[in-house]
């Protein structure tokens, strides 16, 4: 179990809430409160990526802050100076002095050396998060991404002891796509350490990249995918090596596709919602998306498949899920699904071969065409 502190204890409460330990008993109600407005526009677009780190790897933009890109697919980005030795000091009082008692031992996946977390980790709410400093490195960061601020999640502090780490995980969580924050979209993790500290990289084992942990640093990732924002990348596995020397400390902070604080206050961002909106097939969200695939074929059927979240972001490729129907030659079907699901195409319902992928996108309305026909070109509309 991992157990979440936070700086204002009449908000630990809400933070239950957040990280998921009550029971909804009326999952319908739940997204019928928590429901994503239909005017409310995502932070990033498909395929835009490339328009927002290229002018970074260009020296074009925030060479303030020192950037080195490690990685252009999935996009990578280290900031050798992201704060000033005046900005960590007022974080560090902020988020570490005379805080003793509200970090505790953040433990996960079994024990000893079986555990796939061993830090101490406190969440900054209320009060902590009015913080001048806090405020404008959170408004910096936004800026980089074009994001605004409400998308933000509520920064976590994290300590790392000699001997303590985070195996391989991902950032966003294989549901969150139903919650009405959408995907965890960006992350950010901020470097507090002093001189002297040895091990604690960030470490991404897929791409064979290692962020080291240097004070007033910060590494930025990308969760999701180019073609989809709310498609996770499992590329950006990653993990916080042992430290072998020193006391690592830092922050993180995430970013989603849609409003987090508006959802927050509402009690609407928790794990456990997400995972509950999966297992019902429907997301907290006003808009669902129609996808309707047009089969002009003239011999083979098209079986339909969702793909299955439950490993996304630790595996690579799709397994087919649950089947949502077929599509016979020269016919149409349509299916309603949910902003950031793969929809997965196969010439027989078992055992058949994956002709297309498809990842749903925000459009209510989406069009297909398979076949003799695709140079038609597929509708988005």
């Amino acid at each position: 179990m991992v157990h979440m502190t936070c700086f204002s204890l009449q908000f630990c409460s809400t933070l239950l809430i957040l990280h998921g330990s009550l029971g909804h008993k009326n999952i319908d109600a739940e997204r019928k409160r928590c429901s994503r407005p239909q005017h409310l526009q995502g932070s990033r677009q498909p395929n835009d990526l490339n328009s927002t780190f290229e002018p970074i790897r260009s020296g074009a933009a925030f060479a303030e802050f020192s950037p080195k890109v490690l990685s252009t697919d999935p996009w990578i980005v280290y900031f050798e100076n992201f704060m000033n030795e005046e900005e960590v000091a007022a974080l560090e009082q902020h988020l570490f002095a005379n805080k003793e008692e509200e970090f505790k031992s953040s433990a996960a996946g079994g024990s000893g050396t079986h555990q796939a977390r061993y830090s101490e980790t406190a969440f900054c709410v209320n009060e902590c998060d009015n913080h001048a400093t806090l405020q404008h490195v959170r408004h910096r960061a936004a800026s980089v991404v074009n994001a605004p601020p409400e998308n933000f999640d509520f920064s976590q502090a994290l300590r790392y002891k000699q001997g303590m780490f985070y195996k391989s995980h991902h950032d966003n969580h294989p549901s969150f796509h139903y919650s009405p924050t959408g995907a965890r979209i960006f992350t950010y993790f901020v470097y507090f350490s002093d001189a002297g500290l040895e091990g604690g990289q960030t470490n991404f084992p897929k791409l064979g990249i290692k962020a080291p942990a240097k004070r007033g640093a910060a590494v930025l990732f990308v969760n999701t995918r180019d073609r989809n924002p709310m498609e996770t990348d499992p590329r950006t596995l990653h993990e916080s090596l042992p430290v072998t020397s020193g006391l690592k400390r830092g922050m993180n902070m995430w970013i989603y596709q849609y409003n987090y604080r508006d959802s927050w206050k509402k009690g609407c961002t928790s794990i456990e919602l997400a995972d509950e909106l999966e297992q019902s097939g429907k997301a907290a969200a006003d808009v669902i998306p129609k996808v309707t695939f047009a089969n002009n074929a003239k011999k083979t059927t098209l079986h339909v498949y969702l793909a299955s979240v439950r490993q996304r972001g630790y595996v690579d490729g799709y397994t087919p899920g649950r089947y949502l129907g077929a599509v016979e030659p020269g016919e149409s079907n349509t299916f309603e699904t949910v902003e950031g699901d793969v929809l997965l195409l196969y010439n027989k319902q078992a055992g058949g071969k994956l002709i297309k992928e498809y990842s749903v996108k925000a459009n209510a309305i989406q069009r297909v065409n398979m076949g003799k026909d695709q140079k038609k070109h597929s509708a988005e509309l």
